[in-house]
């Protein structure tokens, strides 16, 4: 037993250093956007090689020329640029120095978050007396006073383009001057407010506005026999 036993721990004490001694080499190159943030402190951190891309590259050197040469040294990659694995001239410089790269993602990736590229505020200081009541806009990623509430949503910039303009349409605001009674547009009163869903606008057209509006004219003509033909010639069952 005791020999089985000396046996069985020599290969895993060899796995090990080997493992150790394959991590002691592997150098990783963080590019020029990861390498401002604290991915090579944490990875020096666990005992692993780390360059910089400002230390050995000029700021503004195309991928194309760094690529190569940090296969040559044998390097791993590890950027948050996606797009070296899609456009063709970086794809062949991985190629031809057989360079290993890693894309990173970022926190809202993986958590499904998004990053907005704009605020969507709206003034709080109003009156329904106004010629307009609810005033919304786009603003740049900056301070925003308490006086100027932020929208914040979990959708595409797209999608809050739309929500925008669902709070600056003439409906919308006659509604909201029917809701407010003082000088200062709350969250609870733009709650109460009805706004269309997110998924109103990705949902596919049932119908044309001419196919909308002479259905339920139809319905309202065609109500005898002597109406058939027109039913027919509009084929409306």
């Amino acid at each position: 037993m005791a020999a089985r036993k000396a046996t069985s721990k020599k290969p895993s004490g060899a796995n090990s250093s080997s493992k150790q001694r394959l991590n002691r080499e592997l150098t990783f190159f963080l590019d020029r956007d990861l390498g401002r943030f604290d991915v090579a402190n944490a990875l020096r951190g666990l005992g692993a090689n780390v360059e910089i891309h400002s230390d050995h590259f000029p700021p503004a050197s195309p991928d194309t020329e760094w690529l190569p040469e940090v296969g040559k040294r044998g390097w791993i990659v590890l950027t948050r640029d996606r797009h070296i694995l899609t456009r063709s001239l970086e794809i062949i410089a991985l190629l031809r120095a057989n360079t290993h790269a890693f894309i990173l993602k970022n926190r809202n990736e993986m958590t499904g978050e998004v990053d907005p590229s704009a605020f969507l505020c709206f003034k709080d200081v109003t009156s329904p007396t106004n010629q307009r009541t609810m005033i919304a806009a786009m603003t740049p990623i900056a301070g925003i006073v308490n006086s100027a509430p932020i929208t914040i949503t979990s959708h595409n910039c797209a999608r809050s383009c739309c929500l925008l303009a669902n709070l600056n349409s003439y409906s919308y605001d006659f509604v909201m001057r029917q809701k407010i009674s003082n000088v200062h547009l709350n969250f609870f009163i733009v709650e109460q407010i009805p706004t269309l869903p997110p998924d109103a606008y990705t949902k596919p057209p049932k119908t044309t506005l001419e196919t909308w509006i002479s259905e339920r004219v139809l319905k309202l003509t065609c109500t005898a026999e002597g109406m058939l033909p027109l039913a027919e010639a509009c084929d409306f069952s």
